[in-house]
């Protein structure tokens, strides 16, 4: 009864299964809030992707300069992220 509701199939240990094309999904909208976040409010893109670190200790003083210098840098970082 559990194993076939519309939430999805469990496996034997009565976990929920992912399936692979939902994982990919999610992947890819994470990705898109990550850089939609880094171009306008770039502190966040780069917290978002790196969390405390030199690159957002970078990023605060650009965004305080400019906008435009936060957001560039934001979505370099995220970008260079995807990289690896």
């Amino acid at each position: 009864m559990w194993g076939s509701s519309h939430f999805g199939k469990l496996d034997d240990s009565g976990k929920l299964k992912e399936s692979k094309k939902q994982r990919k999904k999610e992947k890819v909208m994470n990705k898109f809030l990550r850089y939609g976040l880094g171009v306008a409010v770039p502190p966040v893109g780069v917290f978002m992707t790196y969390g405390v670190s030199p690159a957002l200790f970078v990023n605060l003083p650009l965004t305080l300069l400019g906008w435009l210098p936060g957001s560039i840098h934001a979505v370099w970082a995220i970008a260079k992220s995807y990289e690896d």
